[in-house]
């Protein structure tokens, strides 16, 4: 039997601060799921929200999905959204 994995964004409140953490989660039947698994670090200069693609560069983008070029192997687009926008 197959099971299903999720990844979301899961927000904590620690110490009176908030962090925004990528998360993961499994289930074998789209009921019961796994106690949350943390997949990034705790830092507020690195919060991630809404997993596309995890990636990390500087500061915190919302919505970041990676594409490699159809035509120039090697190279890669980031679509992300930032301040309401969507951005490449």
């Amino acid at each position: 039997m197959g099971y299903s994995i999720l990844y979301f964004s899961l927000v904590r409140i620690e110490n009176d601060s908030i962090f925004s953490y990528v998360a993961t989660s499994t289930s074998v039947n789209l009921k019961d799921w796994t106690e949350p698994r943390i997949l990034t670090e705790r830092d507020q200069n690195l919060d991630y929200s809404s997993p596309g693609n995890v990636i990390r560069f500087g500061g915190r983008m919302i919505d970041p999905y990676l594409i490699e070029d159809k035509d120039e192997p090697g190279k890669w687009w980031c679509f992300y959204k930032q301040n309401g926008v969507s951005n490449s």
